[in-house]
């Protein structure tokens, strides 16, 4: 395929925002759709609304598959390690919080 025909079928309009990043393509056929995003499994892709797989393209990139026609395309991004994160916090908290109950006890008892 020429580096013209390549061009005709890339991503357009696409609009990024905090954690989403959206566009528009056309294919001539099922394909694989190279993003230049670094793959990270925090991602989720959608096209036209319906979650589909994400593969890992070229070592680095993310890829997603699309039928013939014209697509909507949009990843979202959630760091997978936000729950484990928030857990170790709490569990930080709680034990502090016993720390100190448990210090003010022993001041007492003396």
């Amino acid at each position: 395929m020429k580096r013209d025909e390549l061009a005709k079928e890339s991503l357009t309009g696409i609009q990024i925002g905090q954690d989403t990043l959206s566009g528009v393509i056309g294919v001539s056929k099922k394909k694989l759709v190279l993003l230049p995003v670094s793959y990270s499994k925090g991602f989720k892709a959608y096209v036209d609304g319906k979650e589909e797989k994400i593969y890992q393209a070229n070592i680095q990139y993310l890829a997603v598959p699309v039928e013939e026609g014209t697509h909507t395309i949009e990843l979202r991004y959630s760091n997978p390690y936000i729950r484990l994160g928030l857990y170790v916090s709490i569990i930080g908290w709680i034990l502090w919080i016993i720390f100190v109950w448990g210090e003010k006890r022993k001041k007492r008892v003396e």
